[in-house]
C-alpha cells in the first residue's frame, strides 16, 4: 500500500497542529526529541504536542483517546509505542497516524511512517529515516534498550562508538546517563520526562550534572538495592528458569529484571510487579533458550496486552490476576525449556 510519505508530508502541508506520542523510556524521549528538532527546522509554526501513555501500559484507554482527539491535530506521530493493533486503528479513526519503530509487534503493521526491525532503536531508526547527522540523541535509545548487547550489532555499534568518542564518553559514561533519563518515568515524573526531552534537544550530557537527575539516581539505587537483596524462585522441573517479584511503590520492574537477568546470565528470568491498580509482567534472558516473541503471542492469545522482542517480553494484565497468569507463564516457559 502507497503511504504519505512523513518528511513530504511535514514540507509541504505545513501542519498547524501535531501530536508527538512517545514511550516513556530513555529510547523514546531521544526519539521525540528528533522529531522536535525536525518540526522546529521544516516547519517551525507547527504546533507541538507531546503525549505518552499511562507509564507502565503499552496501550491507550478512553480518556486518553478522547485527549488527543480533543487537540483536532492534522496528525499523530507515534514512536517507540509498542502498541497493540486496536490501540492503532483507534488512533487512525481520528485521522492520519505515523507510526516510527522498531519492535517486533509492529514489524508487519504497513503504516505510513518507518516499521524496521533490524534497527535497536527507534532513535537510530528516526535519525536515518530524517536522513539527519548521528548525534549523541540518536544513539541514546539504542544503548538504553540494548545496554552492553549493543555491543554485538555490527552495523550500529560503530555508530555508538563514534558518538561516544564526539562527546568524550566513555562505556559507563554513556550507560548512566541513559539510566538518569530513565529516573524520571521510574518516578512517575510526566513534568520531568518533557523537561528531559528539552534537555535532550539540546545538549544530552548536561543530563550528567543536573541536580534533580542526581537526586533521582540516589532514590532509585537505595530503592534497587532494597528489592534485588531477594533470593530467586527456582524450579524443579528446569534449572533454567528463575522468578522473582518485585514489591516496590517506584517502577523498578524494567531495571530490576535488567539486573536480575545480568546476574543469571545463563538463564530466563521471570518477574512481576504490581503498581497503581496494574500487574506486570517481564520476562528477559541474554541467552538463546528461548525467544521472548513466543511468550508475548501466547499471553496475548490469553486475551492479555503484552509485546517485546527476542531477549525480552513485558506483560500488562487486563482481566487476570497474577495468580491466575502465574502458573500459566511458568507451566509455558518451563515447556519451553524442556
Amino acid at each position: 500500500m502507497l503511504h504519505p510519505d512523513f518528511q513530504e508530508w511535514v514540507s509541504t502541508a505545513k501542519p498547524a497542529k501535531v501530536v508527538l506520542l512517545y514511550h516513556w523510556d530513555c529510547d523514546g524521549l531521544a526519539s521525540c526529541a528528533l522529531f522536535i528538532n525536525f518540526f522546529e527546522e521544516v516547519s517551525p509554526a507547527t504546533e507541538i504536542i507531546i503525549e505518552h501513555p499511562t507509564i507502565n501500559r503499552y496501550f491507550l484507554v478512553n480518556e486518553e483517546f478522547e485527549r488527543i482527539a480533543a487537540y483536532g491535530a492534522d496528525a499523530v506521530v507515534m514512536m517507540d509505542f509498542n502498541a497493540p493493533l486496536d490501540t492503532i486503528t483507534r488512533l487512525e479513526e481520528g485521522g492520519l497516524l505515523f507510526v516510527f519503530d522498531n519492535h517486533a509487534q509492529t514489524a508487519d503493521i504497513d503504516r505510513p511512517g518507518l516499521q524496521d526491525t533490524k534497527y535497536p532503536s527507534a532513535s537510530m531508526l528516526i535519525n536515518d529515516y530524517l536522513m539527519k547527522p548521528l548525534s549523541l540523541v540518536s544513539v541514546l535509545g539504542a544503548v538504553g534498550d540494548k545496554e552492553e548487547a549493543i555491543r554485538d550489532e555490527a552495523e550500529f555499534w560503530p555508530q555508538v562508538r563514534e558518538m561516544m568518542e564526539e562527546s568524550g564518553l566513555d562505556w559507563p559514561g554513556i550507560m548512566r546517563l541513559t539510566k538518569l533519563v530513565d529516573t524520571m518515568y521510574m518516578l512517575g515524573d510526566s513534568r520531568g520526562m518533557a523537561d528531559t526531552i528539552d534537555i535532550l534537544r539540546r545538549d544530552p550530557k548536561l543530563v550528567l550534572t543536573d541536580a534533580r537527575f542526581v537526586m533521582n539516581e540516589q532514590k532509585i539505587s537505595d530503592e534497587l538495592k532494597r528489592v534485588l537483596n531477594q533470593e530467586p524462585k527456582t524450579y524443579i522441573e528446569s534449572a533454567d528458569l528463575v522468578s522473582f517479584e518485585f514489591i516496590s511503590e517506584v517502577s523498578v520492574l524494567s531495571e530490576a529484571t535488567r539486573a536480575k537477568a545480568r546476574e543469571f546470565a545463563d538463564k530466563v528470568v521471570l518477574t512481576w510487579q504490581s503498581k497503581g491498580g496494574l500487574d506486570m509482567v517481564y520476562i528477559r534472558t541474554r541467552t538463546d533458550k528461548i525467544d521472548c516473541r513466543k511468550v508475548t503471542e501466547f499471553a496475548r492469545g490469553l486475551g492479555q496486552n503484552s509485546g517485546g522482542k527476542p531477549e525480552v517480553a513485558g506483560i500488562v494484565l487486563l482481566d487476570m490476576t497474577l495468580s491466575d497468569f502465574l502458573p500459566k507463564v511458568e507451566k509455558f516457559l518451563l515447556d519451553q525449556l524442556s
